[in-house]
């Protein structure tokens, strides 16, 4: 009776409905960090399923604008964190605020209005509803992480990964393997509760069951089959300097800043540090040419040992013609630079202004400076002395699964990510941040070195487990032993996304089976 009376309200009114969807889909984000409540995504996609059922009247076009609002709700109370980075330069940028707060999130929203037009076009039940909706949403989230650069961001399968057992899945489903399979266990459940015969909610519940429990099983089978080895002789240090972002480009606070970070690391060590990490950016000079700040990085470097370190790189072709790359130095302990990785994956907007020429020259990119970033050639590994040979990312890169180590050749193993968080200030992004750079690890096989200006610098074994970490706003060191990368590489790290595919193709081909089923069944009752 009060199920009645709702959805005879709620009709009465159309807008009652889109709120309803972007209430549902800002329900959602309680399921991410820094909340992490998994089971939200199970009530907040079967609330949008109730929804789709019950309010829109079998139209097509209010079916879209219901994910679309569902994805408005979603995107702008899980995004929100990114105008915090406008706010560093609020005169230049406010006007961007908007855009970022509302604009990015209803264009995102495109990518689950489609989810909610194609279930609704095709009208079915049970489980041909739980296959045909999660494999539309596991593969519009592989379209919104590749498309335009790609922002792959908040998947529903980053939910898991503070689980330690269920997230171990994503060494073989890979994230857009593992949100298939949690969307499809959350239409289950939907389908379970809104069934009206008893024999089909009890066929829903156990199947979802039975993926879950095998989810848990097999991580907790990985887990208890692992052992707790590092690599000899290395000792990391792990130096997050936490300097406010509005005082980080500033001239008359670089001197400052610098002597901060090299205080700090020269802080007592219980054991002798063999090898120093740096955030991005840390250096606040032209490390390539500015020799006499290069000299002192003598002080901080161990003998036998290198410092990475995040930094700019210039090269000037011409007066005119100047490339910048955001880069990862590899610096030895008599300040000579052997090895430079420049990032390859910037952010749009951000780093630089994608297809410039569109736009009015007032258009900025919210970094400093007043050249657009050049993009670097791709994933390396390199090789340094007294190292492991491992994989260098810049902040933005940790993001892209698949696409954190280069192709081929020798295996890295380890993952270090030089990153920059001060630009989010004390809201879910950071937390978010690092949940994913948990989850490349799992995938890889390999332990992944977070080092933060402000937070949260980690230490994380090749199973996405946080073995030591910084909080936000704090300065610090992390001194710790390399984990080792697990013996044999992960089958993700071996084969990508093509466990992915082979499922959505294994969900396609039972859906049309059973859509063609049921339609036989009622051209043979009519």
């Amino acid at each position: 009776m009060i199920i009645t009376k709702l959805i005879l309200w709620l009709n009465k009114k159309l807008w009652r409905i889109f709120a309803l969807a972007f209430f549902l889909g800002a329900c959602c984000t309680l399921a991410f960090e820094p909340f992490s409540w998994f089971f939200m995504v199970f009530v907040s996609i079967g609330g949008l399923l109730w929804v789709l059922d019950n309010f829109q009247g079998h139209s097509l076009k209010k079916a879209f604008l219901i994910g679309w609002w569902y994805g408005l709700g979603y995107f702008t109370t899980s995004l929100y964190w990114i105008a915090f980075a406008l706010g560093v330069d609020l005169k230049q940028f406010a006007w961007l605020i908007p855009f970022t707060v509302l604009g990015l999130p209803a264009i995102l929203s495109l990518f689950i209005a489609p989810v909610t037009f194609l279930t609704r076009s095709f009208n079915c039940h049970g489980i041909g509803k739980a296959l045909l909706f999660s494999m539309l949403w596991a593969g519009f989230e592989w379209l919104r992480g590749h498309l335009f650069t790609g922002l792959p961001w908040n998947l529903v399968a980053y939910t898991w990964v503070p689980y330690e057992s269920i997230s171990q899945s994503l060494s073989f489903l890979g994230v857009y393997g593992l949100s298939l399979i949690t969307v499809f266990i959350a239409t289950l459940l939907y389908c379970a509760l809104a069934a009206k015969i008893v024999k089909e909610r009890i066929t829903y519940c156990l199947l979802a069951s039975t993926l879950l429990i095998s989810m848990y099983g097999f991580g907790k089978w990985r887990l208890a089959n692992i052992e707790e080895a590092v690599v000899p002789g290395i000792y990391l240090r792990l130096v997050q300097p936490n300097i406010p972002q509005k005082l980080k480009w500033d001239r008359e606070y670089a001197e400052k800043n610098y002597e901060k970070i090299l205080t700090i690391t020269k802080i007592p060590a219980k054991k002798e540090i063999t090898h120093v990490l740096w955030p991005e950016s840390a250096v606040p000079f032209l490390i390539e040419y500015d020799h006499e700040h290069r000299e002192r990085l003598k002080t901080i470097i161990p003998p036998q040992g290198v410092l990475l370190t995040g930094g700019i790189n210039i090269k000037r072709h011409s007066r005119f013609n100047v490339q910048v790359w955001n880069s990862i130095f590899v610096i030895k302990s008599n300040a000579d630079i052997i090895d430079i990785y420049n990032k390859s994956h910037l952010v749009p907007f951000g780093e630089y202004i994608p297809m410039r020429s569109l736009f009015p020259s007032f258009v900025k990119k919210v970094t400093a400076g007043s050249v657009d970033f050049s993009f670097g050639s791709g994933p390396r590994t390199l090789k340094v002395p007294g190292l492991p040979a491992f994989s260098p990312l810049v902040c933005y890169e940790g993001i892209f699964p698949g696409a954190v180590k280069s192709k081929g050749g020798e295996r890295p193993q380890w993952i270090y990510n030089a990153t920059n968080d001060a630009w989010y200030g004390p809201t879910s992004g950071p937390y978010q941040h690092l949940v994913i750079n948990r989850a490349r690890a799992i995938e890889e096989g390999l332990p992944y070195m977070r080092v933060a200006n402000t937070g949260i610098s980690a230490v994380i074994d090749a199973y996405g487990r946080i073995k030591q970490s910084l909080p936000l706003n704090t300065s610090g060191v992390i001194d710790a032993e390399l984990p080792l990368a697990t013996a044999l590489p992960t089958l993700y790290s071996l084969y990508g996304d093509t466990f992915f595919f082979v499922l959505l193709a294994a969900y396609l081909l039972s859906f049309l089976c059973i859509f063609y089923r049921d339609r036989q069944k009622k051209i043979i009752s009519q």
